[in-house]
């Protein structure tokens, strides 16, 4: 990594511990959420896992928050819950990720997308690449 990597890895942990401390103020100290969320509003891209290292077709989803541990999305489809998928996003234009992560909750929205709330997961592909 270099060192402006280090240091904007850095800066990301700092923004995440400030936010986990705001969150527990917010709520009196009960949050019971493993790490803090973020904005991440970002248009992201997602395969359901078909069978081992197979997936199925991109479907375009919107980002909600992040954490350390997983993320919140909107999508135009939904979901079954613990279908391994494989999300890739933009982080700052220069760079992409592609993270793997299993699917914890889809729930359907009045306007017909899901609300999908997903687990990152150790993976070999998980992986920061140049764009």
């Amino acid at each position: 990594m270099t060192q402006s990597g280090d240091t904007n890895a850095w800066s990301i942990e700092m923004t995440l511990k400030a936010a986990q401390i705001q969150s527990r103020r917010e709520v009196g100290g009960s949050d019971k959420r493993l790490k803090p969320r973020l904005p991440f509003l970002r248009t992201v891209r997602i395969r359901g896992e078909q069978s081992a290292g197979t997936y199925g077709p991109e479907v375009k989803c919107r980002g909600n928050n992040l954490s350390q541990t997983g993320m919140g999305l909107r999508s135009p489809v939904a979901f079954e819950q613990g279908r391994i998928v494989r999300i890739e996003c933009s982080i700052n234009g220069e760079a992409s990720m592609l993270l793997r992560a299993v699917v914890r909750m889809c729930k359907p929205r009045p306007d017909g997308s899901f609300t999908l709330g997903v687990q990152f997961v150790a993976d070999e592909e998980n992986s920061t690449r140049a764009a």
